[in-house]
């Protein structure tokens, strides 16, 4: 029983590791997208 609730302690931990990691990542895509897109705006304002 104490080995079951080691690994229910571990992997919670994880579970938690996991999610800051991913959100940390999301956080990052809508900047990277904002950054495409004005340089594809700056394009189009050279073009015109």
């Amino acid at each position: 029983l104490q080995k079951s609730i080691d690994n229910l302690f571990d992997m919670c931990h994880l579970v938690i590791q996991t999610i800051e990691q991913v959100g940390a990542y999301r956080l990052k895509i809508p900047n990277d997208a904002d950054a495409a897109n004005s340089r594809m705006n700056d394009k189009e304002t050279t073009r015109q």
